[in-house]
């Protein structure tokens, strides 16, 4: 394991990652593509992003933003508005998919 040095008089580090799958997890993960659903999804990505966006601005948060590709290409504006922000994003799978063993 590695070794994490903490700026002086700081005593704990915490590390921010987000997931914006919006529709994706209820199209592939949950199999829920009702419009009450997907409106989550949606809500999540319009509304909920650029909330984080400001939070994290007003206080200097950068954090890595996981992206599946149904939402870059559903959402292309929130993609751009993270990478524009200066965040890390990764793009996973094309639709979230849950296994269930």
């Amino acid at each position: 394991m590695g070794y994490l040095k903490l700026p002086e008089g700081k005593r704990i580090a915490v590390n921010l990652g987000v997931d914006v799958d919006a529709q994706s997890l209820w199209l592939g993960g949950f199999n829920r593509p009702s419009p009450s659903f997907m409106s989550r999804g949606e809500f999540g990505a319009q509304v909920g992003v650029p909330r984080l966006l400001k939070l994290f601005k007003e206080n200097n948060i950068k954090t890595t933003f996981f992206i599946p590709g149904h939402t870059v290409d559903t959402f292309p504006d929130i993609s751009k508005a993270i990478f524009d922000a200066g965040m890390k994003s990764l793009t996973m799978a094309t639709i979230m998919k849950i296994r269930r063993w």
